[in-house]
């Protein structure tokens, strides 16, 4: 590995370590404040998963052994799978606690009885030309597009993993590192953001009658019971295989459909990607149940965490090869 290659795992490194961080100490500080609590069967499931990261990890070195042990040919594709193997491991390593505590950070922040602020986005929508019960009406009365938006904005469920084993199979840690890296901060950012200013989300803030959206599944009411549940100060047992999607503002999946599409750039699925995830975009406002300025703020939230992170990581990379260079 170049010196500028081990310089930005480092920097990702950073990114990721204080991205977990951050959500850990925010949790740790607001769950003695809040009436949520943490359910014993978490652990039980944070076994279950560091487990599986494990077998991975022995699967590889086990590979990995068995690359050095094998024939030329043979050997290529042990190693081959050793890498793939490690990578997912390294995946998993980091994703898994902070999917942990992102959630309950996102769980917590919702627990808040401060006014909703929906009016402000509404505001918003409007100063830019868009209302939100127009556009979900003219959507729900073209059966076809709202099929279409209906699918790629659960398509999405699944670009996540073609993200990772893309990268794991490929062997390009580092590209795989940036795109965790970029993850990690975007989610830090939409917290930061979620938890300055709540909002509801034009369904409930709305209420369109259920003919308006008929076309549509319930995703943006799928929060509702929730985030009435988290509001109204009984104990709520947090477990994270039991949670829902309750960011409205910004958009995180419109953050997700852009860093997903940008982590798979100079590959052979960057058209259909960068396809499926425009229509997704326009799906999260009468699928997902978002503002126009939920979408914007989601893009600049992408747009924001992929410059960070990418001017971070390579800050200092010119002078490093200029030393190399004159050190030869």
């Amino acid at each position: 590995m170049q010196a500028y290659e081990a310089l930005a795992v480092r920097r990702y490194a950073q990114i990721i370590g204080l991205s977990i961080c951050a959500f850990v100490l925010a949790d740790f500080l607001c769950l003695s404040v809040s009436n949520v609590t943490i359910d014993a069967y978490n652990g039980f499931e944070l076994i279950i998963a560091c487990s599986i990261a494990g077998a991975y990890w022995v699967a590889g070195k086990f590979a990995a052994l068995m690359a050095t042990r094998s024939q030329s040919r043979l050997s290529r594709v042990w190693k081959g799978a050793g890498a793939t193997f490690e990578n997912i491991a390294i995946f998993m390593a980091v994703f898994i606690p902070m999917s942990i505590a992102s959630c309950l950070f996102m769980y917590l922040a919702a627990s808040t009885t401060r006014p909703r602020l929906d009016w402000l986005l509404v505001a918003g929508d409007k100063t830019l030309g868009f209302d939100w019960p127009s556009a979900l009406g003219y959507a729900n009365s073209h059966p076809k597009i709202a099929a279409v938006l209906v699918f790629c904005y659960e398509a999405l469920t699944y670009q996540l993993p073609v993200v990772v084993l893309w990268h794991a199979v490929t062997n390009q840690r580092l590209r795989l590192l940036e795109f965790v890296a970029i993850l990690f901060a975007s989610s830090v950012l939409t917290a930061i953001i979620m938890a300055a200013v709540p909002v509801d989300g034009p369904y409930l803030y709305f209420r369109p009658a259920p003919s308006l959206f008929d076309h549509f599944t319930n995703a943006g009411l799928s929060h509702a019971a929730t985030v009435d549940a988290l509001r109204s100060g009984a104990p709520f047992d947090f477990l994270i295989s039991k949670t829902v999607g309750i960011t409205c503002f910004p958009s995180f999946h419109t953050t997700l459909g852009i860093i997903i599409t940008y982590a798979m750039r100079r590959t052979p699925l960057l058209i259909p990607i960068a396809l499926v995830n425009a229509v997704m975009i326009v799906s999260t406002v009468p699928e997902g149940g978002h503002y126009l300025v939920d979408v914007i703020g989601g893009g600049v939230v992408a747009v924001t965490a992929i410059v960070g992170v990418t001017f971070f990581a390579s800050a200092n990379q010119q002078d490093l090869a200029q030393r190399m260079a004159a050190r030869s």
